[in-house]
């Protein structure tokens, strides 16, 4: 029996990475763009969000958490000026893109998966590290199938069109964007170039896949249990189509949960939960949740990789230079604790273990030290350089004393 949803979205994210020295002149720009609006956050508005995460946390990403509410007012009055000196100072900005309303359907075309856009962020950090999330929610079908080859098909999406023809099946609903390719041209005009990105080892052709699906609960409850649908899942987890077999351990895998009739499994390309509407919990909490402390808390895990590889990068082309970075990131970027909420440390450590960060890291640390040795070396040879030439100096004026006593004399 086809496996039914009830509720389900999935986030492509695309990051990409520009020039630091750019990063400036790349915010002010989309200040100016009137497609875009800046995301501001209030400790009312998203009080759940600002008892998520710890106050290191808030400080690097939420920094408007601190803003009181006359302040976020008197932001949407500045003058663009005004506002391009304010925004600056905070570490991490987040867009919004206006979206038109979105349409019910297409008169005509039967044929395809459609989709809707309800919401586009673009999240920059001042490392020049950026992230372009994408939701989408597939319209008129319950099918889990659907879901498994739509993020299949459109995770390996090519920026330069090459792979146009093999989404000719996918629908955008939406009077915003006509056709893929006029979607896939303005997401080329947000990100930019890919220069940048290549050196980071970041895929450009690839989006990271961040899932919610909600079963029907005769599927999954009280007598029916989960190792009816796992097959289904481990599918959406390993961004696989619908007709694929599957030969999984598992009794290896590592899933997490938190609630009754609910999962989460991590992989480095993917984040995937699935749930069941046997417990209330998982279609009225759950996907805001997921959708913001968890999403949030991904997007800070990546960063940190992606910084990282960017650190590596650095230190071998200017080793003494990156130090500096090196031990601001120790200091700023490389949080040790997420949040106070169990679960979502767990959620952290996971994302974390996944992206291959501890390892990352110690390559960066093995860097740091190689190269804060050779500083201290050559800080030493400066320093024996400069105390023998005063020694002589010393010598010299001696000599020259000594000379000219024995001379008056």
């Amino acid at each position: 029996m086809e496996l039914k949803t009830s509720y389900q979205y999935t986030y492509f994210i695309y990051p990409f990475a520009i020039k630091e020295q750019n990063y400036k002149k790349y915010v002010i720009n989309l200040i100016n763009n009137k497609n875009f609006e800046i995301k501001m956050f209030d400790a009312f508005k998203d009080v759940e969000l600002y008892r998520y995460f710890v106050p290191s946390v808030k400080e690097n990403m939420f920094q408007d958490f601190s803003f009181s509410k006359e302040k976020i007012n008197k932001l949407k009055n500045f003058s663009n000026k005004r506002l391009e000196k304010e925004l600056l100072k905070q570490k991490c900005l987040i867009f919004n893109y206006r979206l038109k309303e979105q349409i019910k359907g297409k008169t005509g075309e039967q044929d395809g998966i459609f989709f809707t856009i309800p919401k586009i962020e673009l999240i920059c950090f001042n490392t020049g590290i950026c992230f372009l999330a994408i939701k989408t929610c597939l319209t008129d079908t319950d099918e889990f199938s659907d879901i498994l080859n739509f993020n299949y098909k459109f995770e390996n999406i090519s920026f330069e069109n090459k792979n146009i023809k093999k989404l000719d099946n996918i629908k955008i609903q939406s009077d915003m964007f006509g056709t893929m390719k006029q979607f896939i041209d303005i997401i080329d005009q947000i990100t930019g170039k890919k220069v940048q990105s290549k050196k980071l080892n970041i895929d450009e052709n690839m989006f990271l896949i961040y899932s919610y699906v909600c079963v029907k609960s005769n599927y999954w409850n009280e007598e029916k249990g989960f190792e009816n649908i796992e097959n289904e899942y481990i599918k959406l987890a390993e961004i696989k189509p619908n007709d694929v077999n599957i030969n999984i351990d598992y009794d290896k895998l590592s899933i997490l949960s938190n609630a009754s009739f609910m999962k989460i499994r991590a992989t480095s390309r993917s984040v995937a939960l699935i749930c069941s509407e046997a417990d209330k919990y998982n279609y009225t909490i759950l996907p805001e949740v997921y959708e913001n402390q968890y999403l949030y808390t991904y997007l800070l895990t990546l960063h940190q990789k992606f910084y990282l590889n960017k650190i590596n990068l650095e230190f071998r082309r200017h080793p003494q230079k990156t130090i500096k970075k090196f031990l601001k990131f120790c200091d700023e970027i490389w949080i040790s604790e997420m949040t106070s909420d169990s679960f979502g440390e767990k959620i952290y450590k996971r994302f974390r273990e996944k992206l291959n960060l501890e390892e990352i890291f110690i390559h960066a640390k093995n860097k740091y030290d190689i190269a804060y040795k050779e500083l201290k070396i050559e800080k030493n040879d400066k320093i024996n350089k400069i105390s023998i030439i005063l020694m002589l100096i010393c010598l010299l004026l001696g000599l020259s004393n000594i000379a000219a006593w024995m001379f008056i004399k």
